[in-house]
């Protein structure tokens, strides 16, 4: 289900989400040294993770936009 920008899930909500994000332009994400910076925002992307009370699923990093499969974890966020 695709979700206006400007939407808000309620508090306590459970569910499995397709993240999508794109460059701005579609220009590309990498450029030289393709495999660093991939490792980078893969690092990156379990960084932020570790942050928030979801679950990374899968992820796929693409020339020029990345698709991340999250699931919300409310119950995480209560242990806080």
């Amino acid at each position: 289900m695709v979700f206006a920008r400007g939407v808000t899930l309620p508090h306590g909500s459970r569910g499995t989400y397709h993240v999508i994000t794109r460059c701005a332009r579609r220009t590309f994400l990498f450029g030289d040294g393709r495999e660093h910076r991939r490792g980078w925002l893969a690092a990156s992307i379990a960084d932020t993770i570790s942050h928030f009370g979801i679950d990374l699923v899968t992820y796929s990093i693409m020339s020029n936009h990345l698709h991340l499969v999250v699931r919300l974890r409310p119950d995480r966020v209560d242990e806080w």
